[in-house]
């Protein structure tokens, strides 16, 4: 299946990459297009379209409530949200979605997502092969070339009819333009207003407060909870997090698996059957989610507890080396409920095992 009419001529390095590319894909033949683009030190985004050719086609990105909307019609769906350390899978539909302004909005159903539109800059069409039929996928990037978000749609005429309602037709030769991810410098520990951050925590009534009060106290995440104290926040190892999992499909408790990038939040919410660990991975491999977490990548984790207006929300909550949020696990609940007690006692027991120091 290809849209070769609508495809941009490859420049001279497009042809290089897709050169340096082949090689890689000699070496690595069941690599991931994330981990060679990483290898060749170019974003995901250029390799894809380097290496896609008429397969791969642009898509206008200026109405994303409209293209998510259209999306949604298809009906089932299988997503895929992930960072550098986790990857969350779900076959479901784009239930309720909905915009708040054009920068937020949401689904809220089978598939839930917390959606930052303002990083959702690129979108493609892309065509690759699959065990016994090509596999057609809307993919979306934000202004790094970083996979933010991928849809994959089970019927190849609703694809080509999307890919040709949103076809951008006259895309500018060559490859996309991405911006150099410049990384943040958090100000040390000895500037931060300790007993503020606390006055704050402590004052905390939604847990989606928490995002203001780490904008108001100026840190970081893994700063914060650094600086908390335990009352707020404990360390615990990289191996609570498969203890957790593993506990909660074991009580067949109903958890809330947060995956995301800067572009947007994917969340898992209901029960966990199989746990299993694999080379280099953790897995979910349910029939409607998987989750992948790279081994190594956790270097922090914790367990959090927000105060609420319903009571204490508690989290396992885990980091890479970076600051950067590899995933979060809490129990579900409603917007007026306090983390379960079936939860509470995994957590319990996850501290009794895992506590660091």
């Amino acid at each position: 299946m290809t849209n070769a009419a609508i495809s941009s001529p490859p420049d001279a390095r497009a042809a290089e990459l897709a050169e340096h590319f082949a090689a890689w894909r000699a070496e690595n033949p069941r690599g991931y297009l994330r981990n060679a683009a990483s290898a060749l030190g170019v974003s995901e985004l250029e390799l894809l379209v380097a290496t896609g050719g008429s397969d791969v086609q642009a898509l206008r990105t200026d109405d994303i409530p409209g293209l998510l909307g259209d999306i949604a019609a298809w009906g089932e769906l299988r997503t895929m949200t992930r960072n550098d350390h986790a990857v969350l899978e779900q076959t479901g539909h784009y239930e309720n979605l909905a915009f708040f302004g054009p920068a937020m909005g949401q689904t809220v159903g089978s598939i839930d997502m917390r959606i930052f539109a303002r990083h959702w800059v690129h979108a493609y069409g892309v065509v690759t092969p699959g065990k016994s039929a090509p596999r057609c996928s809307v993919q979306f990037f934000d202004a790094h070339g970083v996979n933010i978000h991928k849809v994959f749609a089970s019927d190849p005429t609703a694809y080509r009819n999307l890919c040709g309602q949103w076809a951008v037709h006259n895309p500018l030769p060559g490859l996309p333009a991405v911006e150099p991810a410049i990384p943040e410098s958090p100000r040390p520990d000895s500037e931060v207003d300790v007993a503020e951050l606390h006055r704050r925590w402590d004052a905390l009534e939604d847990t989606h407060d928490f995002i203001g009060l780490l904008r108001r106290c100026a840190v970081t995440r893994t700063q914060a909870l650094r600086l908390a104290g335990e009352s707020r926040a404990i360390p615990v190892t990289a191996e609570a997090l498969q203890l957790t999992l593993q506990q909660t499909a074991d009580a067949a408790e109903n958890a809330m698996i947060f995956v995301g990038n800067r572009g947007l939040v994917q969340i898992y919410i209901g029960q966990i059957q199989r746990v299993v660990a694999t080379s280099g991975w953790l897995n979910i491999l349910d029939p409607k989610v998987d989750l992948h977490v790279r081994d190594g990548s956790i270097s922090d984790a914790w367990l959090v507890t927000k105060p609420t207006r319903h009571g204490p929300v508690r989290s396992l909550e885990c980091y890479g080396s970076s600051g950067e949020t590899v995933l979060q696990v809490f129990g579900k609940r409603t917007e007026t409920d306090s983390t379960p007690p079936g939860m509470n006692a995994i957590f319990d027991s996850v501290l009794q095992h895992c506590r660091t120091g």
